[in-house]
């Protein structure tokens, strides 16, 4: 008597490609007379997996998120002919001391078997041990509750039916679900089928952007110049991202929450930023995507920008004097002059001030775009640039909050 059997396993999702040739490879292997093997998807979901690297004599951890595709595979024969099934096979393998093992996809072999040695495999259906069999099946019944070990020659004669296609197709699903050798598996680097974390790409891509003063398009690239997201690819890949995204994360914290406001209450029609929203969702994105998620930065700035000129107002009067005030610091601009390297630094009290300071002082090399300063100096006069109205200050002294 034929019974279903019902596989369910968990797939990492580049290889669907390689479950799907394998079924019908073995479809087309198998015999007329049994049913064909079928598959169906039951879901998919993300699972985090550990990723060791080794750089220089550093080693770190990594997690990573892999997408998985979790499907069952329908058969009939592998298990449940006569009340025997199929739990694995015991190869006897010339070149190797002891036989091989090879476990069917959720089956166990009972440790006996596996600890038997060559000239331990006899048949147990014909008592012999026949020097150039290669192969011993290892079955079980559970209506009885008796294990069988049967040579390859008699398997056919005591199940009814040559079960080795099915073997090689179980072993086949086997190698494509195992899912704890990723991180070395060349497939998957080559397939790039991971996620990454939302919040943690938001901080590389604005740490990288603040370091190089501006966001570099693929457009806008050249020899001195590396596009903004390959700069986070190559963070990503390296052991300085942990650094940097345990020292920034409570610094851009803000940033990054006004991102995520901006792009679920965006009412346009621009594919980057609905697309967007998936990302803030799934609170990941995926590998192929990391460049979209960079490219927001800038439009997410161009957007606080905006608002910004919306609401600028000039800030007392010229000659009075400020006090320990509250800023962001939102734009650092360095450039030579005759005088040595003079630093813009453009400031923005979030109260509808932005305020401008050109500084020659080493004192403020370490200030970086989002840090939040104290303030002391003298307004020395009210402009406007480009519609933004700006006050001027000098003579200034910052503390970092």
């Amino acid at each position: 008597m034929n019974i279903t059997n019902k596989l369910n396993l968990s797939i990492p999702t580049y290889r669907m490609d390689k479950v799907n040739k394998a079924i019908n490879r073995m479809n087309n292997l198998i015999s007329n007379d049994l049913p064909e093997i079928k598959l169906s998807i039951i879901g998919k979901e993300i699972k985090p997996i550990e990723f060791i690297h080794k750089m220089d004599g550093t080693r770190w951890t990594e997690i990573r998120y892999i997408s998985f595709t979790n499907i069952q595979v329908e058969s009939y024969g592998i298990i449940g002919f006569n009340g025997w099934s199929v739990l694995g096979k015991l190869e006897n393998i010339y070149d190797y001391e002891k036989p091989m093992i090879t476990t069917i996809m959720g089956k166990e072999l009972p440790e006996y078997y596996k600890l038997l040695s060559k000239e331990q495999l006899v048949c147990e259906h014909c008592n012999k041990n026949i020097i150039t069999r290669i192969k011993y099946f290892i079955l079980y019944n559970q209506e009885i509750d008796t294990y069988q070990m049967v040579g390859s020659s008699c398997l056919k004669e005591f199940l009814g039916v040559d079960p080795e296609k099915w073997l090689q197709y179980f072993q086949i699903v086997l190698d494509t679900s195992i899912s704890d050798n990723i991180a070395d598996d060349e497939e998957f680097k080559l397939s790039k089928e991971y996620y990454v974390n939302l919040d943690e790409l938001l901080i590389l891509g604005m740490y990288v952007i603040n370091q190089k003063g501006f966001y570099v398009s693929f457009t806008q690239s050249d020899d001195d110049n590396l596009p903004t997201s390959v700069v986070v690819n190559h963070l990503l890949n390296s052991f300085d991202q942990f650094g940097i995204i345990n020292e920034y994360q409570e610094k851009y914290a803000n940033d990054i929450r006004l991102i995520k406001e901006w792009i679920i209450n965006y009412t346009g029609t621009l594919d980057l930023i609905l697309n967007a929203k998936q990302f803030i969702e799934k609170g990941k994105v995926h590998y192929k995507y990391i460049n979209r998620a960079i490219a927001l930065l800038p439009f997410y700035f161009k957007e606080k920008k905006n608002k910004q000129n919306k609401i600028s107002n000039y800030y007392g009067n010229i000659k009075d004097k400020i006090v320990n005030l509250a800023v962001e610091i939102i734009g650092l601009y360095t450039y030579p002059s005759n005088y040595g390297y003079v630093t813009i630094i453009i400031m923005d009290d979030h109260n509808g001030h932005i305020f401008k300071w050109n500084c020659t002082s080493n004192s403020i090399n370490e200030l970086e775009n989002g840090d939040i300063i104290q303030i002391s100096g003298t307004i020395k006069e009210h402009s406007e640039y480009r519609g933004i109205k700006q006050t001027i200050l000098t003579r200034c002294k910052v503390n970092i909050i």
